[in-house]
């Protein structure tokens, strides 16, 4: 039995949305820590310097890149998986 790559995409997004959640809920302690990451993003590492605060701005940094990172490979790696599979699946992606 074949499916659509459209079918299919929706049933990873709902599986994915799940997992992101669960990844933002182990890397952020809260929603204010998830709002200082994004500010220390936006905010130039020299003026976190002057303020005297590279340190926090450093590890508020990590923790919003590592929390793309993994959703990123999560994505790319079901994509792989369908390329891998995707005769199950459907017509084969070529690029």
């Amino acid at each position: 039995m074949s499916f659509s790559i459209g079918v299919v995409c929706l049933v990873l997004l709902a599986v994915d949305v799940p997992i992101f959640v669960l990844l933002y809920r182990k890397i952020f302690s809260s929603r204010a820590d998830f709002e200082k990451s994004v500010k220390y993003a936006l905010t130039p590492d020299i003026i976190s310097a002057m303020r005297r605060r590279y340190r926090q701005d450093w590890e508020a940094q990590n923790k919003l890149k590592l929390f793309l990172f993994l959703c990123f490979l999560l994505v790319v790696a079901e994509f792989i998986l369908l390329l891998v599979f995707g005769d199950m699946v459907g017509p084969r992606i070529v690029f």
